[in-house]
């Protein structure tokens, strides 16, 4: 069985860091860093944080992004019978469900409603059913598949990557 170990030192944010890697066992140990008295690494801490908050902050944009490009679309693209609907019909729908509402109107009532984890009733799917229901009975699957193709990943990417790194 081959052994592989390399040590180095990592610059990172103007602070250095003593690595030392081992294979097979998968070891890393750093040394190094900005501690506070209780021995918290703080430079990683606030690095964390920044990225966190960049995250939540992307987040936030591309779903206000993608709510507003929805509204863009057609009337008829909210009813699944638009053809046998006449003119009042299509208003008192629409009016129900607050798209004649200007638009920040509805970003807001849409984020609050989010918060609260009410994702609003679905008109397609399931016709008055709640989407945070159909998703909460399809999220256990999904989660599966996940940690499934997570795990498949993980046993083909790290031989086939510690390879490259040995020869």
């Amino acid at each position: 069985q081959k052994h592989f170990s390399k040590s180095g030192q990592i610059t990172f944010q103007k602070c250095n860091f003593d690595v030392f890697y081992s294979y097979p066992l998968f070891r890393i140990t750093v040394r190094g860093g900005t501690t506070n008295e209780r021995g918290v690494r703080t430079d990683m801490l606030k690095y964390l944080a920044k990225r966190i908050g960049r995250s939540i902050l992307t987040l936030f944009i591309i779903v206000t992004l993608v709510f507003c490009l929805l509204r863009l679309m057609p009337v008829e693209g909210y009813f699944a019978n638009y053809e046998k609907m006449t003119e009042a019909q299509i208003q008192a729908g629409l009016q129900s469900m607050g798209l004649l509402d200007p638009l920040p109107v509805q970003i807001g009532r849409f984020w609050v409603n989010m918060l609260h984890g009410d994702l609003g009733v679905s008109h397609i799917y399931k016709v008055n059913a709640s989407v945070t229901g159909i998703l909460a009975k399809k999220l256990p699957i999904s989660i599966q598949m996940g940690v499934y193709a997570m795990l498949l990943s993980l046993v083909i990417g790290i031989p086939m990557g510690d390879r490259k790194s040995v020869v």
